[in-house]
C-alpha cells in the first residue's frame, strides 16, 4: 500500500520551501559587514553624449568598477539566505527596509509600496544602458577619480633669417589627453511593503498615501529614521492609466486636434456649401431674366439696360442719343433717323 499522505506532505513542503526561495524579507536594517565596499571588477563601456555647444554627438570611454557577484566573499556581504532566491530576484525584498546606513530613493505608491536602497556615497540613477550586471542601466552610481582635460594647443612660428634653410615653418603641437569618466556602481536592493507590514517594519516608512485621486505620493530620498522627508506630489501621467490628469492629457493629446479638425473640416464645407448656392442663385436669376425677355419680345440686353436705368446708345451712331425702346403691344419701334 502506498502512503500517498506522506508523499503530499512532502510535496507541500518542497513547493512552500520554493515559494519562500522567490524572495527574501528584511524587516530589519541588514548591517553589511567591513570590506565588502573593495568587491569590485573593472570594465569599460561606451557612451555617446550630445555636444550642444559644438552641435554633435561625442563618444566616450566610461571606466566602470562593478560589484562583482562572482567573487567568493560577494554572498557574505549580503543579507542571509540570499543565495538561495532565485538569481533573478536576489535583489527584491518583501517586506522590507534599507539595510543600515543606506538612502533610499524613488519611495511610492502604486498599488504596492516600494523604494530603491543605495549604499551611502551613491545615487540611484539610469546610467549606460550597456553596463554589464545592472538591469536596465538603473542601479546606484558614484563617480570617481575624475581629472580634468587639457587643453589642445597649436602654434606656428616663422623665422625671419634670410637662410632658406631658416624659413621652414615650425609648428608646435600639443596633444590633449583626457581622464576617461570612472564610476563605481552596484545593484539596488528593491524593496517594497503593504500598508499591513508598517507594525512589523523598523525604522518604519514615512506614510505614502495617495496625495489625491489625480495623483500618487513620491518621496524622491529619504534616509532611514528622518521623521521629516521631503514630500512631492506627482500626476499619474506614466502609462494610460491614471486619475483625470491622464484622461486630460490624452484628451489634450488626441481628443482636442480631432475636435479642432473637424471644425476646420466643418466651416470648409459651409463656405463650400454657400458658395455652390449662391452660383446656383445667380444662374438661376439669369435664366429667369432670358425668359422674361423672350415672352415681352425685347432683347435681353435691351432689357437689361432698361433695368439699370441707362440710356442705349446706337452702335452706328455712336454718340447720338437714342430714344427709348418703343414697346407698344409687342411692336418694335421705327428705325432711328439722326438729326442733320
Amino acid at each position: 500500500m502506498i502512503n500517498t499522505t506522506s508523499s503530499y506532505e512532502t510535496t507541500s513542503s518542497e513547493t512552500s520551501s520554493a515559494l519562500e526561495a522567490l524572495i527574501s524579507t528584511l524587516t530589519t536594517p541588514f548591517i553589511q559587514p567591513s570590506g565588502c565596499d573593495s568587491i569590485f571588477s573593472t570594465t569599460s563601456v561606451f557612451e555617446t553624449d550630445y555636444d550642444y555647444s559644438g552641435g554633435r554627438y561625442v563618444t566616450g570611454t566610461i571606466e566602470v568598477a562593478i560589484s562583482d557577484r562572482n567573487d567568493p566573499k560577494f554572498t557574505s556581504c549580503q543579507p542571509s539566505r540570499w543565495a538561495d532566491v532565485v538569481y533573478e530576484s536576489q535583489f527584491s525584498f518583501s517586506p522590507a527596509v534599507c539595510p543600515g546606513g543606506w538612502t533610499a530613493y524613488e519611495l511610492r505608491e502604486a498599488g504596492v509600496r516600494t523604494a530603491f536602497c543605495c549604499q551611502s556615497g551613491y545615487v540611484y540613477a539610469s546610467g549606460p544602458a550597456n553596463v554589464p550586471g545592472v538591469a536596465l542601466g538603473n542601479g546606484c552610481y558614484s563617480e570617481i577619480g575624475v581629472t580634468p582635460a587639457t587643453t589642445t594647443s597649436i602654434s606656428t612660428s616663422t623665422s625671419r633669417s634670410r637662410s632658406p634653410a631658416s624659413a621652414v615653418p615650425t609648428v608646435t603641437e600639443t596633444t590633449a589627453t583626457t581622464t576617461p569618466r570612472r564610476y563605481k556602481v552596484h545593484n539596488a536592493y528593491h524593496i517594497s511593503w503593504g500598508a499591513s507590514d508598517m507594525p512589523a517594519l523598523s525604522p518604519q516608512p514615512p506614510d505614502l498615501a495617495s496625495c489625491s485621486h489625480d495623483g500618487e505620493k513620491v518621496i524622491p530620498t529619504w534616509v532611514p529614521g528622518d521623521p521629516n522627508p521631503v514630500v512631492e506630489c506627482i500626476n499619474q501621467t506614466d502609462g494610460w492609466g491614471g486619475g483625470r490628469n491622464s484622461s486630460l492629457y490624452l484628451f489634450l493629446i488626441i481628443g482636442l486636434p480631432i475636435v479642432i479638425g473637424l471644425c476646420i473640416i466643418c466651416c470648409c464645407a459651409c463656405c463650400c456649401r454657400h458658395s455652390i448656392k449662391e452660383k446656383r442663385a445667380n444662374q438661376a436669376k439669369t435664366a429667369r431674366a432670358g425668359r422674361v425677355a423672350e415672352e415681352t419680345g425685347v432683347p435681353l440686353a435691351e432689357r437689361l439696360v432698361e433695368r439699370s436705368g441707362q440710356v442705349p446708345v446706337d452702335e452706328e451712331h455712336e454718340g447720338h442719343s437714342a430714344p427709348p425702346p418703343y414697346r407698344d403691344q409687342g411692336q418694335r419701334p421705327p428705325p432711328y433717323q439722326p438729326s442733320s
